[in-house]
């Protein structure tokens, strides 16, 4: 499994600077808003698998390797401890940008403050939004093949959108939380709202059930998708 990781590393890692390099580029622009911010940071991680996936379907390889004795649960769990290893690095790297880029754009704008991703919110906000993508793209793309399964992720990701937001008015509506869409402020700024919204939900039930809840319900969607995905590749024929 180690050795399949590597081999995508191998075959991906200059590709992987890409992603970071537009991040940075974009950040330092005075956008003043987190939620750009968060969104490219997000991006910037889970693009490096999308492209490793991207690689694969370009040089026909993935049906080589599942003519080699490798079992394809092996190829699927290979894949997902990559996402795993993207996330932990990527994050690093992410996190530890935001204080130069934050210094840098106050020098510009000193009302820009996206410093404020620097919290257990930030960081809850980015390992939810990376892990709910990989979890939810890896068995369209493990069931599909690469094109189809892209496609069919990218209306995916938009309805749900669409659905988490609408769940969230609702949530604020019903606790009593200030909404996340409908004020001057997170109009003006979504990303400060997602992480008031989530600092609301950690006073609420405090902080070593917000860090366990959250560990907790990612490592079951892991575990869900990860076995969704193995069931997937076992059946698809290429």
């Amino acid at each position: 499994m180690l050795k399949l990781c590597y081999k995508d590393y191998l075959a991906s890692r200059w590709l992987w600077l890409l992603p970071f390099i537009i991040y940075v580029l974009y950040s330092i622009q005075p956008i003043g808003q987190t939620v750009m911010v968060m969104l490219f940071g997000w991006a910037a991680v889970f693009t490096c698998l999308f492209i490793t996936g991207a690689l694969e379907d370009r040089n026909k390889t993935e049906a080589l390797y599942i003519s080699l004795p490798v079992k394809r649960a092996m190829v699927v769990k290979a894949r997902y401890l990559l996402a795993g290893v993207l996330t932990i690095v990527g994050g690093t790297v992410i996190f530890s940008l935001l204080g130069p880029i934050n210094a840098f754009l106050k020098t510009r704008n000193p009302k820009t403050d996206v410093g404020l991703l620097m919290s257990v919110e930030g960081g809850a906000g980015f390992l939810i939004a990376v892990t709910f993508a990989c979890v939810l793209y890896l068995p369209l793309y493990f069931g599909l093949g690469f094109g189809r399964g892209s496609g069919v992720f990218s209306f995916a990701l938009l309805g749900l959108g669409l659905g988490l937001a609408g769940i969230g008015q609702l949530a604020a509506r019903w606790l009593g939380w200030r909404s996340l869409l409908l004020t001057a402020e997170s109009l003006k700024d979504p990303g400060s709202g997602i992480l008031e919204v989530l600092g609301q939900v950690r006073e609420t039930i405090g902080m070593p059930l917000f860090i366990g809840t959250i560990v907790v319900a990612l490592v079951f969607l892991g575990f869900i998708s990860l076995r969704l995905s193995i069931r997937l590749y076992e059946r698809r024929e290429f």
